[in-house]
């Protein structure tokens, strides 16, 4: 069992990965905070300063595994995301940063949870809820 901590790249096994925690919790309003929602859900300016500081120089790592998924998969998603679908798509910022990085770093392939399905979107993207899977 590893934690993996926001924002970090690791080498495990001889693979690379970057590993981005954190998302908007859609339905905070009905959470009590401290209890069901915390604030620390979301990632902090300096969390995603220290994640950049910690790609800079990087071409691409295997993996990358977020809570949250690139804005571009957004529509994608909530075809298949009964929470999507119930609480509407709320473009946050760790969806745009994400996009970012996105689009700034190469990988093999991306793991994302937030939206409680599993689903593959294309080739590279797979949404994993209750699945367990061999890294591709």
């Amino acid at each position: 069992m590893f934690h993996l901590k926001r924002g970090q790249v690791y080498t495990i096994e001889n693979k690379s990965f970057f590993t981005f925690g954190g998302a908007l919790s859609f339905d905070k309003a009905r959470r009590k905070e401290g209890e069901s929602w915390w604030k620390q859900e979301m990632p902090t300016k300096s969390d995603y300063k220290e994640a950049m500081a910690n790609l800079h120089g990087l071409d691409a790592v295997d993996y990358i595994i977020s809570h949250d998924c690139p804005t571009f998969l957004m529509q994608e998603v909530a075809k298949h995301s009964q929470k999507l679908q119930d609480e509407g798509i709320v473009i946050s910022k760790s969806n745009m940063y994400l996009e970012k990085i996105s689009r700034q770093i190469a990988f093999n392939h991306w793991y994302f949870a937030h939206y409680h399905i599993d689903q593959a979107f294309g080739e590279n993207y797979d949404c994993v809820f209750n699945r367990i899977i061999q890294l591709r």
